[in-house]
């Protein structure tokens, strides 16, 4: 699978990805698997309802994620 910028993502690649809503809140996680038309990416999260950080898996395109390089 490719990601925006059109460079192979596989699983163990770090890519960063919007949270959701307005697109100002970004992630960066984990690629965990790689399904036919999305990524599943582990990354962690503020839990609202037990106020404090959460290890959760997010479903993203890939076409929605952008490999982090160093």
């Amino acid at each position: 699978m490719k990601d925006v910028a059109g460079r192979d993502i596989e699983i163990g690649d770090a890519v960063a990805f919007c949270l959701g809503g307005t697109g100002m809140v970004m992630l960066v996680g984990e690629v965990v698997a790689i399904n036919p038309k999305t990524v599943s990416v582990k990354a962690e999260a503020w839990d609202k309802w037990s106020g404090k950080p959460s290890v959760q898996v997010f479903l993203r395109r890939g076409d929605a994620v952008c490999k982090v390089e160093n």
